[in-house]
């Protein structure tokens, strides 16, 4: 019962990881320093590597009720290894046989530690000055050997090199388990951190499916009313009729954007399935059109279609490719004024290539290599609602069907982005 505290208090998987380190070296260091004076007693090394191995344990002793009292890592690490690495190591080298002692072993112990206890900032600082270090003790070992007090006897140096090389192994097998049981767990929170994002999403989708199918009803239910109406042309009918269909093209937005976010959940989980069949771009195109009629006009652009109408068949998911065609539309279209957007395809080999271009602002040379990652900070990428998702996905997208996608944009001269799809067979 006591060990299972004492592992809880202080190797608690919750624990991050350079915390569990940090505790296992202190308690670890009063067991090696205790022992290691004895062991410079029974072979009689001199009084200073025992008051060294001492005071060590002294230390780690110190270090681990400040940090259970202050929670100051950080800080207890750095004084480590300042002084256990830096200080107590070196002096130990030179009072205690040189290169000619298990002492290496220590310093290559005291280099990993030092990356796994401190942040990235102290990291590199502390390790370029313990490798100029025991380097420098190396020289100086080498070139005055009269500084060096060896060990009494071959003996002792055997057992000195097998003591130290053992205690390093164990220490840094320790931290490689903790760092592997760390990983683990880190794991297993990412992943029941996935299944409620999943859950919450499916559920969110669920509830925004049935408002939506509800507002679709009406509005079709009151455009078969309207139509039983004798003057078609009446203002206020023709008003109405409008206000349905808008009405429908922001339900069917809501509704894609929603199968959006789904998507990016599958794609992360690797649970992305596509409907692949053959598709024509041209009726594509058409839904397309139909989806942004009512939005291009509103920033005095024009929309154009240049696909020959015999164009082949592309191997594709429909409504995916929809999807990629509104996302780069919505885009162009926001930062198009008074211009031209076009949809245009040509042949290209086994493959057709696709161009969304527009005479808008364009893009800055150095964020092109940026818009299409999942969170790209500029203001000129993303879905219609700007949350920076739309190049993201429709890389997804594409890519899934086994094409590609590119962006070439000028500033001030307009953008194009270009993807491939496969034709399908014929026959």
């Amino acid at each position: 019962m006591k060990l299972r505290k004492f592992i809880d208090k202080y190797f608690n998987p919750a624990l991050p990881l350079n915390i569990q380190a940090f505790n296992m070296l202190a308690i670890v260091g009063i067991g090696v320093g205790l022992l290691t004076a004895v062991a410079n007693v029974i072979t009689n090394s001199g009084v200073l590597p025992i008051v060294i191995c001492l005071m060590s344990s002294v230390l780690a002793v110190a270090l681990i009720v400040f940090t259970q009292k202050t929670g100051r890592y950080y800080a207890a690490s750095r004084v480590t290894v300042a002084l256990l690495f830096c200080v107590g190591f070196p002096v130990t080298f030179f009072t205690a046989g040189g290169y000619h002692s298990g002492m290496p072993s220590f310093f290559i112990f005291a280099i990993l530690f030092t990356a796994i206890l401190l942040p990235d900032g102290a990291r590199g600082l502390w390790l370029g000055v313990e490798f100029v270090l025991y380097g420098a003790l190396f020289a100086v070992a080498y070139s005055r050997p009269e500084l060096v007090t060896r060990l009494p006897s071959e003996a002792d140096t055997i057992l000195d090199i097998i003591i130290c090389f053992a205690v390093a192994s164990i220490a840094l097998l320790a931290a490689n388990m903790l760092n592997i049981r760390s990983y683990k767990n880190q794991q297993s929170r990412l992943e029941a951190n996935s299944q409620m994002k999943t859950q919450f999403l499916g559920n969110v989708s669920h509830e925004i499916r049935a408002p939506l199918t509800l507002i679709r009803s009406y509005a079709q239910d009151t455009d078969t009313i309207l139509k039983g109406f004798p003057d078609q042309s009446a203002p206020d009918l023709v008003m109405l009729r409008d206000n349905m269909r808008w009405l429908l093209l922001a339900q069917e937005r809501l509704l894609r954007m929603t199968e959006q976010l789904l998507d990016i959940s599958a794609l992360e989980e690797g649970g992305f399935k596509l409907r692949i069949q053959n598709v024509s771009l041209r009726d594509v195109t058409q839904d397309v059109e139909l989806y942004f009629s009512t939005t291009v006009p509103q920033n005095d652009n024009t929309l154009t279609v240049d696909i020959p109408e015999d164009f082949p068949e592309i191997l594709a998911d429909f409504e995916r490719t929809v999807q990629v065609f509104i996302n780069l539309l919505s885009n162009a279209n926001r930062h198009t004024r008074q211009g031209t957007i076009t949809i245009s395809a040509r042949r290209s080999g086994a493959t057709a290539l696709v161009t969304v271009s527009d005479t808008g602002t364009g893009i800055a040379p150095e964020t092109i290599g940026h818009l299409f990652e999942r969170y790209p900070k500029d203001e000129r990428v993303g879905l219609a609602t700007g949350i920076g998702l739309g190049l993201y996905i429709c890389k997804q997208y594409v890519e899934a069907q086994g094409g590609q996608i590119s962006i070439d944009s000028t500033p001030g001269a307009g953008t194009a982005v270009t993807f491939t799809l496969p034709f399908a067979q014929e026959g």
